[in-house]
């Protein structure tokens, strides 16, 4: 069984914390970009290794940059709390989707769901194949990630103005859409 969320949120703002700090490299995922690459990496149509998503947390676009740990204790607690958000994530999709909240940010005008996309997106990186050969139906629960995580959809985003109500419906779909894809990869019995 899964930690409670309240125990969650607590390792959650740890995680946060960590994840700012100056010996992460600057190419680091952000807690909402990270949860939302988990999401997509668990939610694949083959089973992505959390070893293997792990150089993309530290360095989004490259895998290649690595933290520079000031001890094993802390090397040790951060990548235990990876591991722990990657369970929890993956325990919220497959075992209690009426529980699955993703981790996002927000600013005073509501709800940011641009990193938590962003992230959803270098997710399906991973593994590029099989999200290349979605069909049009899926494609279009994808929407909302390709019009937030990718530089088309930034452009797409500036002509259309949305107001901050827009953007919070937006974002209240996001989960359905999650629990959707990974319905569809895997399929509850």
């Amino acid at each position: 069984m899964p930690q409670t969320a309240t125990d969650h949120n607590a390792k959650l703002a740890r995680l946060d914390a960590l994840l700012l700090q100056d010996w992460v490299p600057n190419a680091a995922m952000d807690l909402s970009m990270l949860d939302g690459f988990f999401t997509a990496a668990i939610s694949s149509p083959n089973d992505i290794a959390f070893d293997h998503a792990l150089p993309r947390v530290w360095d989004v676009e490259q895998g290649v940059a690595e933290p520079v740990f000031p001890s094993t204790e802390i090397a040790e607690e951060m990548l235990g709390l990876l591991r722990e958000h990657w369970n929890y994530v993956g325990a919220m999709l497959g075992q209690m989707p009426d529980r699955f909240d993703p981790v996002f940010s927000e600013d005073p005008d509501g709800v940011v769901i641009e990193d938590w996309c962003l992230g959803y997106i270098a997710g399906m990186q991973l593994d590029p194949k099989p999200w290349d050969g979605l069909s049009d139906e899926l494609r279009d629960v994808l929407e909302p990630v390709f019009l937030y995580g990718t530089d088309e959809g930034e452009d797409l985003l500036k002509e259309l103005a949305l107001t901050p109500e827009q953007r919070n419906d937006i974002a209240t779909a996001l989960p359905d859409m999650a629990l959707a894809l990974y319905e569809e990869f895997h399929p509850r019995t």
